[in-house]
This record gives C-alpha cells, sequence and structure tokens, in this order.
C-alpha cells in the first residue's frame, strides 16, 4: 500500500506527522471543558408561578389549569406535568428528544404570555426556564461568623451574592437561611374597631405616603431642570407619622399609623432554616445555624474552574469583610468530577500498562513491545484534536472510551507486527518484510478496524436520552480507533524496517519467557488436535454449541419473569453522599420540624464517616427531573462522607499522603445509611427517608407507580390498596403516596347576598383577609440603595388563633347613628375547618397520584418490577388509569433505542464485511460470534453480580464489534491459503493454528486494559464495573468458541453455497473462474505456503 511504502521510504514524513498530532492534540486537550457527564440537551421547561397565601386547590384553578391549556398546543409536546403547591404553581412540559430547549422554551413563553391575563392580577408573573443538567449546583457552602443572624443575611444578599456571581463561570448564587430585615407594621385590631378603620384603608394609607415620582423637566433660560418628587421614607420612625384618611364630619384630632400600630425595624417570619455541621481542629462534628449559599454554574462552564475560582474568592471575602466571617463548604461537586476522572486516567494509564505487558509476554521482545506501545499515547492524544473541533468535553463517558479503547489501540499493532516478524523469520530483509508484512493483511486490518468504528456509527442516531449520552462514547472509541489504524499503516512498519534485522528472531528465551514460549506451543499442537477433531464431528459441535447458547439464554430469561440476571436502569455508585428528607405531619410548624431536624442531626453525627452535613428546612429539591416540594413540614440534609480508599491512592505516588487515617472510611455508603437508619428508628413525629445519592437520579425513589384520574379520593383508595401490596414485597423499603392527607384549614365561604347588602365585594374580603393574617408588603422601604418590605399586618395576638379570623375588620360602613361601624368577617361568610390537599400534582392535564418505594441495597429496577406488577394485577381500577412511573418507565422508553442500534450495529457491520470480502456468505459466518459474546457477558455479569444498566449497554455495543475480529482474522487467512490452491480443510487446519497466537494476543491485550475498569479500583468507579465486565466475559467465551465453532461453521456455510450452485447450475461458471485464476497464478505446494 502506497502509504505504508511512503512511510518506510521516507521517515521524516511519519516523524512530522506523527508530531503534529501530538502537538496540536496535546494543544486541544487544554482547551477541553471538563466535566462530570456530556452536555446533554435536555427538552424540558418549566413555568413556576408563585401566588402566595394560596391553597393548592385554587393554585389548580386560577393557575395551572390556564398554563397548561395554553402550552398543550406547543409542537413536539410530549408530557405536561403539573404541581400546585401552596403558594405556587410547577408546570414542566416535556418535549421529545431531540427537539431544541431554546426554541421549546421561547414558544412557552409565548404561550404563557398570551395566558398572562386570565391569572390573578396579585401573582408573580410567570418564569419559564429551561432544564438543563449541565447548570447544575456545584457548592453547597455555609457562611457563619461573629454577627447577628441578621446581619448576615443582609451580607449575604447585598455583598457576597454579587462578588461571587463576578466569578467567572457561576450561573447563579442562592441565598437560604439567616434573617431578611423588613419593617414590620403592627395593627392593634381593637384600635382599628375604635376608630372605625379596616385593614385595607391602613395599607393604602402606608402605600400611599411613599413614592418617588418623576415629573419631567422644566426649561428655564438656557438650562433644564428634571422635576422629581422625592416622597421616600428618611427612616423608620417617619412611619409613626403617617396620618390615616379623616372621616367627613369629624372633629376629633387627626390620627396617625403610630396611634394604630407599633412599627419596628425586625425581621421576616422564619420560613426556611439553614445549619452546617463540619468537623473542628479535634475532629468533632459540629453544627451552627447559619446562611447557605448555593453556587450553581453556567452550562458551559469548567466545573473544576469554578470550584476553586469560588473558593479563592471565599478567601478573600473571608479577609475583606468585617466581622470574622467563615465559609464552610459542606459540599463540592468538584470532587466527584476529579474523582471520576482520575479514577478512568488510572484505569486508563493501568490498562495500558496491563496490555503492554502481555503483548510483552507474547512477543519476548522490548522493540517490539515498544513499537505495539507507542499506538496507546499516539492514538489518544490525536482523539483530543477532533473532540476539541466537535466541542466535546472531557466527561466520564469520553474518558470511559478512550480507557476502553486502550486495548483495541494496540491491536491493529499486534496483528501488523506479528505478521512482520514472521515475514522476517522466513528470511526476507527488514524493509521488504516490513512492507509485505503490512499489506498482506491489509484487507483484514482494515475490515477489523471500520467493523469497529462502524458498530459506533448508529450512536450517531440513536435517540431517547440514553442516546445523547452514548454519542460522545462512541465518538471518542471510533476516532482513537481511526488513528490506531493510521499508526499501524505508518509507525508501525517504519520502525519496524528500521529497529528490526535481517533473519530477526527472538532474544534467547529464559526463565518464563521460556515456559510461555513452551505454553504457547503445547497450546497450539492442542488446538490442532481440537480443531482436526472438531473438523470430523462439525454438526456436533454446531448444534452442541447453539443448543448451549439457547439453553443457556432460557435460563437466564425464563418466560416467568423471575430473570436470573439483574436489569436496573441508573448505574449506582458510592458517592460520597447520603440524603436524609423528614416530612412532618401537615401543619407542622418551622420551630417543630426544627426540632425533629436537630434530633436526627445528633444521632447522624455519631456515624464516624460523616464528614459534613448541609441542612435544609422549608423545601426539597427535586432531584433529577422532578419537581420539589415546599412546606414548613419538609427538611433535607446533605450529607457528606469521608472518602473511601482505593487502589488509585495505594499505587499512586503523585497522590496525598498527609492525610490522617481517620479520613478515609472502610464501610459502603448503603452500610452507613443502614446505620443511620437504625439509629434514627425510634424518632416520632414525621416519615424519614435516607438513602445514598443515585448520582443522576439523585435521591428520588427509583420504582413509581403512577395513578391518573380525575377524583383524588377514588385515586387515594386505591393508591391505599397498592401500597399496602408493595410493602410485603422483598427488597422495597420507604413505600409512600404523593397524595398526603388533607392540610387543616379555614375555609371561609361568602354570603354574596349579605356582602353585596353591606356594601362589600369579594375582592375587597380577600383583601382584607391577605392583610390581617400574610400581612401586605406593597410599600418599600429603601435604605442605602437598598429596599426592603414594609409589612402591614394584625400583630400576632390579634391573628393566632382560628376564632380571631372572624372578626376581621375588612369594611367600613355608616351605622344608624351615622358613625362608622366595622363590618367584620363573620357578617358576611361563614367560617369553618376543612381538610384540603398540600398539593396536586398532575400529568396530560389529569390528576396524578404516585406510590414510590426504595430499594434495598443489590435490587435490581426492572426485576422488582415485575413482581410488582404481579402483586397488584387484580387491583380493581375503575376509571383510573395505571402506568409505570420511575426508573422502569424510563428503562422501557430508553433501552429499545439500545436494542435498535445493536440491531443497526449487526446490519451494517454484515454490509461492510460484504463488500471488503466480496462475499455474502462469510460475513454471515462471522456474525455468528455474536451470540456466543452474549453469553459470555451474561454470565460475567451474573457471576459478579451486577446489573445491566444504563452504563453496562455500552459494553454490549462495544463488543458487537471486538468479538467479530478473531473470526475476521480465521476467515481471511483461510480465504488467503484457498485461492493460494489449499483444500478447504487444509487451508482451515493451517491457518486457525497460524493465526492463535495473534488471536490471543490481541484478546488478552483487550481483556487487560479493560481490567481496571471491570475491577472498580478507584472511588465512584462501580457504576463503570459492569461495562467492563461485558466486555471481559463477551470476550473471553467468544474467543474460546470462536477457534472452535467459527471453522466447523465455515465448512457447513461452504458446503451449502456448493450445494445450492450445483442446484441452480453455478457450477461450470465457477469452476472457470478459478481455472482462469489458476492460470493467471501457479499456486505454492501446501509446504511451502507458510503465509500470512
Amino acid at each position: 500500500m502506497w502509504l505504508t511504502r511512503l512511510s518506510i521510504q521516507r521517515p521524516v514524513f511519519v516523524i512530522v506527522l506523527m508530531t503534529t498530532f501530538l502537538v496540536i492534540g496535546l494543544f486541544s486537550r487544554s482547551k477541553l471543558q471538563v466535566e462530570e457527564r456530556p452536555r446533554v440537551d435536555f427538552p424540558f421547561v418549566t413555568v413556576t408561578t408563585v401566588y402566595p397565601g394560596t391553597g393548592p386547590q385554587e393554585i389548580e384553578t386560577l393557575i395551572t389549569k390556564p398554563i397548561e391549556d395554553a402550552c398543550s398546543s406547543i409542537n413536539n409536546l410530549r408530557n405536561i406535568n403539573s404541581s400546585s403547591q401552596f403558594g405556587i404553581s410547577v408546570v414542566q412540559l416535556e418535549f421529545n428528544v431531540g427537539t431544541n430547549s431554546y426554541v421549546a422554551a421561547q414558544e412557552a413563553r409565548q404561550k404563557v404570555e398570551s395566558v398572562r391575563r386570565q391569572l390573578p392580577r396579585d401573582c408573580d408573573p410567570p418564569v419559564v426556564d429551561r432544564f438543563d443538567t449541565n447548570a447544575s449546583p456545584v457548592l453547597y457552602i455555609g457562611l457563619q461568623g461573629d454577627r447577628s443572624a441578621k446581619e448576615l443575611r443582609y451580607l449575604a444578599d447585598r455583598e457576597i451574592k454579587y462578588r461571587l456571581s463576578q466569578v467567572p463561570g457561576v450561573g447563579m448564587v442562592d441565598v437560604s437561611g439567616g434573617e431578611v430585615r423588613e419593617i414590620q407594621v403592627l395593627v392593634d385590631k381593637q384600635r382599628l374597631q375604635a376608630y372605625g378603620y379596616s385593614i385595607t384603608e391602613v395599607v393604602a394609607a402606608v402605600y400611599n405616603a411613599t413614592a418617588n415620582v418623576p415629573g419631567g423637566y422644566i426649561t428655564e433660560g438656557r438650562r433644564d431642570y428634571d422635576a422629581r418628587l422625592v416622597g421616600e421614607f428618611r427612616d423608620v420612625d417617619e412611619l409613626r407619622a403617617i396620618r390615616l384618611p379623616m372621616r367627613a364630619g369629624s372633629t376629633a384630632r387627626p390620627l396617625t399609623l403610630g396611634d394604630v400600630a407599633t412599627i419596628r425595624d425586625s425581621v421576616q417570619d422564619r420560613e426556611t432554616v439553614t445549619r452546617v455541621w463540619t468537623r473542628d481542629e479535634n475532629g468533632q462534628l459540629r453544627g451552627q445555624d447559619g446562611v447557605g449559599l448555593v453556587v450553581t454554574k453556567l452550562a458551559d462552564a469548567n466545573t473544576i474552574e469554578v470550584s476553586d475560582a469560588v473558593r479563592k474568592a471565599l478567601a478573600r471575602l473571608e479577609k475583606e469583610l468585617p466581622g470574622n466571617l467563615r465559609f464552610t463548604i459542606a459540599t463540592d461537586a468538584a470532587n466527584s468530577v476529579r474523582d471520576q476522572l482520575e479514577d478512568i486516567y488510572f484505569a486508563l494509564i493501568f490498562g495500558a500498562i496491563l496490555a503492554v505487558i502481555v503483548v510483552f509476554l507474547f512477543l519476548h521482545n522490548l522493540r517490539g513491545t515498544f513499537i505495539c506501545a507507542i499506538a496507546i499515547p499516539t492514538s489518544l492524544i490525536a482523539t483530543f484534536i477532533p473532540m476539541y473541533a466537535l466541542g466535546m468535553s472531557l466527561n466520564s463517558m469520553t474518558m470511559l472510551g478512550l480507557s476502553l479503547a486502550v486495548g483495541i489501540l494496540v491491536d491493529d499493532s499486534i496483528v501488523v507486527l506479528e505478521n512482520i516478524y514472521r515475514h522476517l523469520r522466513h528470511g526476507e530483509p527488514p524493509r521488504e518484510a516490513a512492507f509485505n508484512g503490512r499489506t498482506e493483511i491489509g484487507l483484514a486490518a482494515i475490515t477489523i478496524t471500520l467493523v469497529d468504528v462502524v458498530v459506533f456509527l448508529p450512536m450517531l442516531w440513536m435517540g431517547g436520552i440514553i442516546g445523547m449520552f452514548y454519542r460522545s462514547f462512541g465518538l471518542t472509541v471510533a476516532v482513537s480507533t481511526l488513528f490506531s489504524l493510521l499508526v499501524s499503516f505508518t509507525v508501525t512498519p517504519w520502525l519496524a524496517s528500521r529497529w528490526y534485522r535481517l533473519g530477526e528472531d527472538l532474544e534467547t528465551r529464559r526463565g518464563v519467557f521460556l515456559l510461555l514460549e513452551r505454553a504457547i506451543r503445547a497450546l497450539e499442537r492442542l488446538y490442532r488436535r481440537l480443531l482436526d477433531g472438531a473438523l470430523r464431528w462439525r454438526w456436533a459441535v454446531v448444534l452442541g454449541s447453539f443448543g448451549f447458547l439457547a439453553a443457556f439464554l432460557y435460563y437466564v430469561f425464563p418466560p416467568s419473569g423471575h430473570w436470573r440476571v439483574k436489569v436496573g436502569y441508573i448505574p449506582v455508585s458510592d458517592r460520597s453522599q447520603i440524603g436524609v428528607i423528614l416530612e412532618m405531619p401537615e401543619g407542622s410548624s418551622v420551630a417543630e420540624t426544627d426540632r425533629v431536624l436537630r434530633q436526627i442531626e445528633e444521632r447522624v453525627a455519631r456515624v464516624p464517616e460523616v464528614r459534613a452535613m448541609f441542612t435544609s428546612l422549608g423545601a426539597i429539591a427535586g432531584g433529577g427531573r422532578s419537581i420539589g416540594e415546599r412546606g414548613h413540614q419538609f427538611g433535607q440534609i446533605q450529607i457528606q462522607l469521608f472518602d473511601k480508599p482505593d487502589l488509585l491512592h495505594a499505587l499512586n505516588p503523585f497522590a496525598p499522603k498527609d492525610r490522617h487515617h481517620t479520613a478515609w472510611r472502610t464501610r459502603t455508603d448503603q452500610e452507613i445509611a443502614a446505620e443511620m437508619r437504625r439509629l434514627t428508628a425510634d424518632i416520632a413525629g414525621g416519615r424519614l427517608v435516607i438513602t445514598p445519592s443515585r448520582g443522576f437520579g439523585g435521591f428520588n425513589a427509583p420504582v413509581q407507580v403512577e395513578l391518573l384520574g380525575f377524583d383524588l379520593d377514588r385515586m387515594l383508595a386505591t393508591a391505599r390498596q397498592i401500597q399496602q401490596r408493595m410493602a410485603t414485597i422483598p427488597g422495597l423499603m420507604n413505600v409512600d403516596i404523593s397524595l398526603r392527607p388533607g392540610k387543616p384549614e379555614a375555609r371561609l365561604a361568602i354570603d354574596r347576598e349579605r356582602a353585596a347588602h353591606l356594601g362589600v365585594d369579594v375582592r375587597q374580603i380577600g383583601a382584607a383577609l391577605r392583610a390581617a393574617v400574610d400581612g401586605n408588603v406593597d410599600a418599600k422601604f429603601r435604605e442605602g440603595g437598598e429596599q426592603f418590605d414594609i409589612r402591614v399586618r394584625y400583630r400576632p395576638e390579634d391573628r393566632d388563633r382560628f376564632e380571631d379570623l372572624a372578626s376581621v375588620i375588612v369594611a367600613t360602613r355608616p351605622g344608624p347613628d351615622g358613625r362608622l361601624r366595622p363590618v367584620y368577617l363573620r357578617d358576611v361568610a361563614d367560617l369553618r375547618v376543612d381538610h384540603g390537599p398540600t398539593k396536586i400534582d398532575r400529568k396530560n392535564r389529569m390528576r396524578r397520584v404516585n406510590v414510590s418505594a426504595f430499594l434495598l441495597p443489590g435490587v435490581p429496577t426492572v426485576g422488582i418490577m415485575n413482581r410488582v406488577m404481579q402483586a397488584i394485577d387484580d387491583v380493581p381500577l375503575g376509571d383510573i388509569r395505571l402506568n409505570l412511573a420511575g426508573d422502569m418507565d424510563r428503562a422501557k422508553t430508553e433501552y429499545p433505542h439500545v436494542f435498535v442500534s445493536l440491531a443497526l450495529s449487526a446490519v451494517l457491520v454484515y454490509l461492510l464485511m460484504a463488500v471488503l470480502f466480496d462475499n455474502l456468505l462469510h460475513p454471515l459466518t462471522i456474525q455468528l460470534s455474536l451470540p456466543m459474546a452474549l453469553v459470555g457477558a451474561l454470565l460475567g455479569l451474573m457471576v459478579m453480580n451486577q446489573e445491566i444498566n444504563f452504563t453496562s449497554m455500552a459494553g454490549f455495543i462495544l463488543l458487537a464489534g471486538l468479538v467479530q475480529k478473531n473470526a475476521i482474522l480465521l476467515i481471511d487467512y483461510t480465504n488467503t491459503l484457498r485461492a493460494r490452491g489449499y483444500s478447504r480443510e487444509a487451508a482451515l487446519k493451517e491457518a486457525c493454528p497460524t493465526r492463535l497466537r495473534p488471536v490471543l494476543m490481541t484478546t488478552m491485550a483487550m481483556v487487560a486494559g479493560m481490567m481496571p475498569v471491570a475491577l472498580a479500583v478507584g472511588r465512584a468507579s462501580e457504576s463503570r464495573a459492569p461495562l467492563g465486565t461485558v466486555v471481559i466475559g463477551g470476550l473471553i467465551l467468544s474467543t474460546l468458541l470462536t477457534l472452535v465453532v467459527i471453522p466447523c461453521l465455515y465448512t457447513i456455510f461452504d458446503d451449502a453455497v456448493a450445494w445450492i450452485a450445483r442446484a441452480v447450475g453455478w457450477g461450470k461458471g465457477r469452476r472457470a473462474l478459478v481455472e482462469k485464476a489458476l492460470a493467471e497464478e501457479p499456486p505454492p505446494t501446501p509446504a511451502g505456503g507458510g503465509g500470512a
């Protein structure tokens, strides 16, 4: 081939070409972003609308339904999910995968804007935002110091937040906890009653007393003057002097706000609590209330760089701001990214070393080993060039692709070098041997490499979210494989032509090399005898092999559904994070929820593996794409554990060695979570869930059964039946229903006739009720360029009891004597205690109730869902629809994309081999090695007690390309020998033992390269281990069966084609072609046909 000849004759060309790749590749590597996951455009858009003080049923009717109706006509919309909670509506729009989320968000804004007038006038404007997993929280920070909680919150809101927002890569900084300043106007209800005022009149007086109003400008001669009214309050004392409206005919002195209310500079009622626990210098875990800061990065920002920059900014703030401020980092996402990338780097390097050792043991030659090994760094570094050009990043999937490609990269060079060496042993000069050895197997090498590339080609069109993740993985492996092919055509023959000698033979073998050579030769002799017997009993071998494969698959996947291999979806790994979710009874106060949270924290603090805790009260964050929940009854603790020791730090000489032994943990996160559940089992008062982080799935329940309907009472009754049955299934824990018993409500039924008689309308009554209880904050107090709420409402003692609502003054009206009389709420409405749902979930405009459960360690999702469906099969549903949700729903949606990709890969590989071999039969023979690999992969998963999941499915695709290489080597060389005049049996008996050494070398090199991934030697590496197990198990079994079964299949198919040819009269034409070929090139005798 011209490229090989050019490389041998002009070595400077190769040196310049490879140097160019290395320089540009290293430069591209420095520019790549570093992330935990690939950049994926999730087509999800959320519409959030806040309507303070409004119950879930009113939120559903007034806000959620109109927004759902407006957005239902958007193109490519797949699902509409919504949650109506107290004071907030969240509508989530899920679009078909592949939809541009930016365009979808713009269309959603237009639809929401069109319905804006139908929403309540006093609700906040709806906020439309696209869901972006790349713009994720990076740091959870606690702020503490010698200042009060009010001053700390002020500093966080007015200084720290904006300083951190200026850090490059930071997208948003959320502040929680502490005390927020506000000016409180606490109205005395008795005085209002005595003076004949309503609460709404006081609100109007405060609002009208403060304003800065521009009045335009005036021109006087040559100068212009701006006219501006400056009417804002200069200090809090001015509020006391606000004049209340005078009554017509009144002779009393004018009343001021100070006559009917107490004004004080105070703080808002605590809706949230933030507490950070860290270990002091003595190793004791201590917690303190403070202010929480959550730093979220931009979508295209580098997680590690953002974390480092924020840490530097915090160090500067500690020095510059007064009050002895202390920033405590409870959770840092950059640590997880570093751990994963360091683990994959180690797996890559360690795998490369193992692969090179395998090559050295087979070749017994340092020069040959170096020639093979040079393909690894050259191909890997060159791969960074197209990665950067295509906008990819260094993440867990691309780095995993590089680490798995290590064994593939030496594959081409091994085959080429082994063939070159055999030519040298037959007396050819080094340059001639290098050229002949490369060109002789050029077709086979190109076929082998293109098979690896083509098998990943369908990933470019793979649908679903899983396709977005696999795309970067497949591109990385395919590109690196193509570069390895280039190296095998250029660098390998060039170095072989220069470094090998005429009549090259291995150095004198001693010790282990002599034993290995003897073992390989003994294996070759044994294989020749085995092959001879297999060819004589070919039908028995083929039927027995495929009978065993069918029986094994029936054993693994019996019709009963109790599969013997685990099937899940999201891979589980030890991320050193545990989540605690507390849900108190409805109506629990902040103080009561905080009391229980403190008990939990004190128990959890006894666990020695806990490094830090970040406690937040008032909300539960939704994991993945789920919708969070808000309320005083919710609390959440994010627990960061000490890292676990791993082989990476034990073998890495550059790893930090100054860590105290107590900084490592020996127990898994599942074992620690189990102990925490045991320590907190006797804490009463609320529902408690303690579970390790599931990575991409967050802390969401993996098992979910979804009920859709309209009657919440019937849905709740059905959900309870399902809950009772699921609770009896082994492997499930914390079985729960999303619909909660009603929260106590003080429900007011307006008597419209009485209200009309008294001259008040419904909105006037509602405004008075909200102002009296929750308060009105329309007026603002500005100081030092900052703005604070002025909250007008009744004193606490006037609104603490249910009976106080009845005496709320909603208006005044003249009495018989002409004096103004108050109109009380009881005069226009009937009050009663009722119960309403705490939230109303909906899906596709139907109400939804979920029954969810968590899994015990080691329990697969799909297997347990089969049991769940069998257990609830006879539950009467009526007009209620039942769907599977959670991991099972995602698996049913995503896995078909993988199966389609696998099928398409097999078809493309067949077509490619058919073109290259110019034969329709031999590719089919080669592809029959795929079922053998499937059995090996499943057997490996069963032996290692691992599951088929999101990650391991990529191993099956990778395996589809790798396992066909050995069969290609056998079939290609057999065809070469038959073209030289060998009979079919003689060609097989010569080709198969001759190719045994390269087959074993390539297989063992690939196994060795992937061994670090399968063994999960690093932290957070458990999620990748099934992928390595699939590849290794499939390679080993398929290699063993391929060496025996493929030659037998070759003869059977060859006989079948010959029979068909005789039956349809193709024989004469075929014989004529053979005779013509033989006439052009007389065949050598079998004795001299060493061949390649």
